[in-house]
């Protein structure tokens, strides 16, 4: 991943609008003339554009690599750089093809109605579940982990107490957190933590257990197969398989512990601080930097997300909210646990704090943020918020 990103920077090209199925491409422009009538919404045409590379032109491509592994001895550069090529495709520069694939299946886990509107039924099914149950095979991602575990655990819970990802349980400035966080997120991940919490844990949770089962089955039963049509190769299914699962759990660890950096002491469900907003990034996917927007609306459409923020923009001030500029998630996951406060200092947009604060106040003042956890030294958890944000799904979609 980060040779792709350097590449992006030398030959420096703009990160979004170079990607073939960014909407603002001459290629979803070009599709737009045709294919707007499939869509909800037709700036989501450009989804249909990652679906034929991410989920027809990729499987293929995955297809013919395993039919070379089994016939074919090949010295280990060889290999190597036949997956290399491979990650080129699947990660894209810069990494965008990654970040679209999992943007476009979290957003998918978010929407009942879904995001196409195919006449024929069996074109429309699988459109609209092919992020989380086709294309997510060849990412690591299983089936159930953004259409339950993310849509109704996290924001049903709101990286408070019953969120499974929540990283409000210790200081988020400590690389050593983070790791043990690893652990956390790979249990979520695996579904593990998720179906057990929704089996024994909130009436009315139980309904899903059965569709998060059908998913691991399905999700294992492809691991296998392609383990066995392999002619056994291990190398194959590790470099394939295994690895964009530990690939996604470091990356979205990352992201997740970033989004969600900054806890009100005072008020842990003040989801002003306690999610990110970022301007001026360098790649907004699909208006994502609005993470505040997105917990307050999960299940609006992505281009709705600069009016909502207007909408409530005098409660950001009001809440002296956790709104950076020039930056990104990862960047700022980096300076936490890296414990750079100055970095993350002169990122952070100081026009949301009154005047009177000094650099030095500012500095504490995320410091105290970083450090303020939901439970006591004994465990136990402090019942001191009250909930500001809207529900997993909306009305609209």
């Amino acid at each position: 991943m980060g040779t792709f990103v350097l590449w992006f920077v030398y030959i420096n090209k703009a990160v979004d609008e170079s990607i073939w199925f960014h909407p603002q491409s001459n290629l979803s422009k070009y599709c737009t003339k045709y294919f707007s009538q499939f869509v909800r919404y037709k700036q989501d045409v450009f989804v249909l554009n990652t679906i034929i590379i991410e989920g027809i032109l990729l499987p293929i491509l995955f297809f013919i690599i395993m039919y070379i592994s089994r016939y074919y001895t090949l010295p280990f550069y060889a290999h190597f750089t036949i997956w290399y090529l491979y990650s080129f495709l699947r990660i894209g520069p810069a990494s965008m093809h990654f970040a679209y694939f999992h943007t476009l299946v979290h957003k998918e886990g978010h929407t009942r109605l879904g995001l196409f509107k195919f006449e024929n039924k069996i074109i429309n099914t699988f459109c609209n579940n092919a992020f989380n149950w086709w294309i997510g095979l060849f990412y690591g991602v299983m089936p159930g982990t953004y259409a339950y575990g993310h849509s109704i655990g996290h924001h049903g819970f709101n990286n408070l107490e019953g969120d499974l990802i929540s990283t409000g349980w210790a200081p988020r400035d400590s690389m050593i957190n983070w790791f043990a966080y690893l652990i956390q997120m790979a249990l979520y991940s695996l579904n593990v933590t998720t179906i057990y919490s929704f089996y024994y844990g909130r009436k009315g949770l139980q309904q899903y257990v059965i569709k998060m089962i059908y998913g691991q089955i399905w999700y294992w039963a492809f691991y296998f197969l392609c383990y066995i049509i392999s002619g056994y190769n291990t190398m194959f299914v590790i470099f394939y398989l295994t690895y964009p699962q530990l690939e996604g759990l470091v990356f979205l660890s990352g992201i997740n512990w970033s989004w969600h950096l900054f806890v009100d002491p005072d008020d842990f469900g003040n989801d002003y601080v306690a999610s990110l907003t970022l301007f001026n990034g360098p790649s907004n996917v699909l208006n994502e930097d609005y993470h505040v927007v997105h917990h307050q609306y999960p299940a609006h459409h992505w281009t709705k997300h600069p009016k909502l923020f207007e909408k409530h923009k005098s409660e950001y001030y009001k809440n002296n909210a956790s709104v950076f500029q020039g930056t990104h998630a990862m960047e700022l996951w980096y300076f936490a646990i890296t414990k750079q406060y100055e970095m993350i200092y002169n990122r952070y947009d100081k026009t949301f704090l009154p005047k009177s604060m000094t650099k030095e106040d500012v500095i504490e003042l995320l410091k105290k943020r970083m450090r303020a956890t939901f439970f006591d030294k004994n465990g136990n958890f402090k019942p001191k918020y009250k909930i500001q944000t809207g529900t997993a799904m909306t009305k609209e979609n």
